[in-house]
């Protein structure tokens, strides 16, 4: 059983799939010297890979061969024909032009054996996923380069070795170099000398010189808030015998970089907003030499401010608008913390602004009027009314807290709430796989075509039903609000970076910077990214969401969203109509007035007040997000 289970390396698992992989037979038919082969792989299936080190392949296959001569397994001849076998040199099959998506991958292996049982190695079953290669590719690049930046940011946690023992035997140096595993793309390198520039050896490069240009950023760390002086030299960051990582670089223009594998961990994962389907998935900076714990479905985190659009939107259901004014100023909440003591809230900067409108209140994220908000609705109807969009609500109190985003969920869970403000309104099942085929049994299972339903009840379990469980009306007015966020709020990098106005979305970041978060939404497509440490270390001070996650967010929305145009651009829904309002006090103005700007109402929701102007504009058009900022 076992054998049929263990990763054997390109995407094999099994002794069967792998006998496949690599030798392209049967396991009838394979070779005493590929038996062995296949017996050298489990120990170290990527250091031990006949088409990636075939030299090191070769040495385990040999010691395989001696074992089982010396246990009489096998004779004098037969070990001095399997012994001078040569390895097949590549692999077979579909191995050799995979999509890297690993915690993907093992997603499927894991559903394959819920499904069949462990009859699933054996079935040779042929499993189509909903991932997008070029979204997949996107998302591994941006998580890996700004979960590098962040960790640079911190400083030089110093050599992970010392390897200075080998200097002076340049074959075992070579050796020892190559059975260290290449970590998120990061090469392993032994340094060989230092004076002004210092001399490596990078595993599958050959020599690189770095000087102090490349070694700036290492100033010694002391603490997550604190480094030591910056490098003056490179001796001052490198020692002859220092084992270290170097990124190869990414185009021709480019050269290689002086990193570390950071410390931290992050998660990406982004979902077509209509569907559901997951187009990019990636759980960590490595699956198979830094870490299986695939961080979208397993990392229960809270979520910060980047739960308030669910809030928001409850508070617009009830008739609350974004021109309403609340009171941004200190909030005691009764026995918060615990029977007898109080809870003083705070914003992120500890000011206060005194009366605000909602809309601004988002923009900035004021944690103070989010707890007014859930004092006026009342926490355990936010709680109800979160839960429709499928966050884990049975694991939450109803407390106030909840408005800050205390209570967990994953980043999935959080991504496929965000997408139904995305997609109008509907609650979308997120799914992985599209087709099971057998080579015996044809089709096993085919996903069925997700429907957008107004009226299905919104307790279905049905994957293939999205059920309405907010108006097209407040959908709209939170993907105004959320594109206000990145226009002139706390998400501006993105717009700044993109220059889009079809983007939208909110940070998160919780307290002493323990997760960072950014969850958003462009034409199709409904994305998160989120960073952390799996101890629930802290990030370090400023490293918000908008530092942290959104760089991550806006890299990968850079290569995977189409051009904006007409089609990408968000129409009101009929009853949302248009007011002049005064930014500041929210209520009707005169068309000229300085400083006025176009504000959005839902004319179906009985409960809201829209302010009485003579010049009222229908929602016919496109929104006018320019005169909002």
């Amino acid at each position: 059983l076992y054998l049929n289970k263990i990763f054997m390396g390109q995407r094999a698992y099994g002794v069967k799939a792998a006998a496949q992989v690599y030798f392209n037979k049967s396991l009838e038919e394979i070779t005493i010297a590929e038996a062995a082969m296949l017996a050298a792989l489990p120990k170290a299936p990527s250091t031990v890979n006949p088409v990636r080190n075939p030299d090191r392949a070769i040495a385990r296959r040999t010691y395989v061969l001696n074992r089982m001569l010396d246990l009489g397994m096998i004779t004098r001849q037969e070990f001095d024909q399997a012994v001078n076998e040569s390895l097949p040199g590549r692999i077979f099959g579909r191995s050799d032009i995979e999509t890297h998506a690993p915690y993907v991958a093992e997603m499927v292996r894991a559903e394959m054996v819920e499904r069949f049982g462990d009859e699933a190695y054996t079935m040779g079953l042929d499993v189509y996923t909903t991932i997008d290669p070029l979204a997949q590719s996107a998302a591994r690049s941006a998580l890996r380069n700004n979960l590098i930046a962040y960790d640079q940011r911190h400083g030089y946690r110093g050599p992970e070795d010392d390897f200075s023992a080998y200097l002076n035997q340049p074959d075992v140096l070579e050796e020892r170099l190559a059975a260290r595993p290449t970590v998120g793309g990061l090469l392993p390198a032994v340094v060989l000398s230092v004076d002004e520039t210092a001399r490596l050896l990078v595993k599958d490069i050959g020599e690189l010189t770095l000087t102090l240009d490349d070694v700036a950023w290492a100033c010694p760390y002391l603490t997550v808030d604190s480094c030591g002086p910056k490098p003056t030299a490179v001796a001052d960051v490198l020692t002859e015998g220092d084992l270290v990582r170097i990124k190869p670089p990414e185009d021709a223009e480019s050269r290689p970089e002086f990193v570390q594998i950071p410390a931290a961990t992050a998660a990406f994962v982004a979902l077509d907003s209509n569907t559901g389907g997951i187009r990019a998935l990636v759980g960590g900076f490595d699956f198979f030499n830094d870490s299986q714990f695939n961080n979208v479905t397993q990392a229960v985190r809270q979520s910060g401010s980047s739960f308030k659009p669910f809030l928001y939107s409850a508070a617009l259901k009830a008739g609350y608008s974004w021109n309403s004014l609340l009171n941004d100023s200190p909030v005691i909440v009764k026995d918060g913390v615990r029977q007898g003591v109080d809870w003083r809230p705070q914003n992120y900067g500890r000011e206060f602004g005194g009366m605000r409108t909602l809309r601004d209140s988002f923009q900035r994220s004021v944690n103070l009027i989010s707890i007014r908000l859930i004092e006026a609705l009342g926490a355990e109807s936010v709680r109800e009314f979160v839960g429709e969009f499928g966050l884990p609500v049975e694991r939450w109190d109803a407390t106030p807290s909840m408005a800050l985003g205390s209570y967990t969920q994953t980043p999935l869970e959080l991504t496929a709430g965000y997408a139904v403000f995305a997609n109008g309104g509907y609650r979308v099942t997120p799914y992985f796989i599209t087709e099971i085929e057998s080579p015996n049994h044809g089709s096993l299972y085919s996903h069925p075509a997700v429907l957008q339903c107004q009226d299905c009840p919104t307790d279905t379990i049905d994957p293939s039903i999205a059920p309405a469980i907010i108006s097209e009306q407040n959908a709209f007015l939170m993907r105004s609000g959320l594109r206000g966020v990145v226009r002139a709020g706390t998400g501006a990098l993105a717009s700044r970076e993109l220059d889009r106005r079809d983007i939208g979305g909110k940070t998160g970041t919780t307290n002493a910077q323990r997760d960072a978060w950014f969850a958003g939404f462009g034409p199709g497509v409904t994305a998160t990214a989120w960073v952390g440490f799996t101890d629930n270390s802290e990030l370090g001070r400023r490293e918000t969401g908008a530092r942290a996650a959104l760089p991550i967010w806006i890299d990968f929305m850079r290569q995977v969203l189409p051009p904006e145009s007409e089609q990408t651009a968000d129409e009101p829904p009929q009853g949302i109509v248009s007011v002049l309002i005064d930014r500041k006090t929210g209520e009707a103005v005169e068309p000229g007035t300085p400083g006025a700007i176009i504000e959005y109402f839902d004319s179906t929701n009985p409960a809201v007040t829209i302010p009485s102007i003579e010049q009222r504009r229908s929602g016919s058009g496109t929104e006018v997000i320019d005169e909002l900022f």
